[in-house]
This record gives C-alpha cells, structure tokens and sequence, in this order.
C-alpha cells in the first residue's frame, strides 16, 4: 500500500499531523516496519520504544484503524507515532 502526504495530513488534526511529520522528517524515531497485506506493525524508537498498528483496509474512504501504546494514544485515540509510521 502506497499513502501520500495530503491522505496522512486529511487524517489527523494539524497539530497531531505536524508533530509526527516534523519528528520523521528530523529522523527523530528509527522504526521498524513490517507489514501484511494490509496492516503495518511498526515498533518506533524516540525516548521510549512503543508499538504502533495500523490497519489499510478502508484507506481509499479516507480512514485507518490504527493504535498505539503511547500514553498519547491513550488519551486522544491519535498520536505523532502513527503519522511518523505512515
């Protein structure tokens, strides 16, 4: 699966989006990626390791399904990991 810039931006709140565009693009997180069909695990190192999943399968209706086990996630269900992943 291929996901452009302006799909990633139109899924998350600007500063959401900003955050994890910004901390991939300084190389801040070394990631590990695996993916299946369509979900990606991916394991992003910064100042603690966490875990991210994201599943494709409705990706052309604008929409993934995705966790992650940073307390960010935890609270607002979205986070700067999931952006650096995708």
């Amino acid at each position: 699966k291929t996901i452009s810039r302006h799909q990633i931006e139109r899924l998350f709140p600007h500063d959401v989006y900003e955050r994890g565009s910004n901390s991939f693009m300084k190389k801040e997180y070394w990631i590990k990626l695996q993916s299946q069909k369509e979900e990606w695990f991916a394991e992003v190192y910064g100042t603690e390791p966490y875990y991210v999943d994201i599943g494709l399968n409705e990706l052309q209706r604008g929409k993934v399904k995705a966790y992650c086990e940073c307390p960010a996630f935890d609270t607002y269900q979205t986070c700067k990991h999931i952006v650096a992943v995708l």
